[in-house]
């Protein structure tokens, strides 16, 4: 499989996720199906943001102004881990502009990168990242970065696709979890679907 190839495999599954989300309303965006859960808003923070931290830790990514403006704009998706403050009334349209906006510094490292979407087990360093990005952040909550860090590492752990000679598949990390976060997404609009029927059904 080409970089092309992989980069459309990579869109595919985007695809997906945004026909689920088609039409959400802010309400639903923000909707929480208990105190302490994600909203569907944040889920698709936390997955932008992810991504957004993969690419940081196998590149430059988050050394520019630009890159450190994006950050905070995607970092609310690690509210739960870190202690960032959640989102909160952004529309659909902002979310939609912000995984652009991630999806073409992926872009632009897998086809500048001579090993395309698979890079070296060594060479994904969340600490370096995670560290970086604390640097400039000087209104984080105490001890974000390092929840970030152990947070992104677990996920890292977990999806972190190593083939022959020791490469990290960034493609299937990538997929792998977005993949199990369109779950959840599926699941919260079920159950706000049945929390809106519950509703109607009490309040003609």
């Amino acid at each position: 499989m080409n970089i092309e190839d992989d980069l459309a495999a990579l869109e595919h599954c985007r695809t997906i996720l945004l026909r689920i989300t088609k039409d959400f309303t802010v309400r639903e965006l923000d909707w929480l199906a208990l105190p302490d859960s994600k909203s569907i808003g944040e889920i698709l923070l936390h997955i932008a943001a992810f991504e957004y931290l993969m690419i940081g830790a196998v590149s430059d990514n988050g050394k520019t102004r630009h890159e450190q403006d994006l950050w905070q704009s995607v970092k609310a998706g690690f509210a739960r881990e870190a202690g960032f403050a959640p989102p909160r009334g952004l529309h659909l349209r902002d979310y939609l502009e912000i995984f652009s906006l991630v999806r073409q510094g992926t872009r632009a490292f897998f086809l500048a990168n001579k090993t395309g979407c698979r890079v070296a087990r060594g060479s994904v360093d969340i600490a370096e990242v995670t560290a970086r990005l604390a640097s400039a952040d000087s209104r984080a909550p105490e001890n974000a970065y390092s929840l970030l860090k152990q947070g992104v590492g677990t996920s890292f752990r977990d999806d972190g696709a190593v083939r022959a000679g020791d490469l990290i598949d960034l493609v299937a990390l990538l997929q792998l979890h977005e993949t199990y976060h369109r779950g959840q997404i599926t699941f919260q609009k079920y159950l706000h679907s049945k929390e809106a029927a519950t509703a109607g059904t009490r309040h003609p």
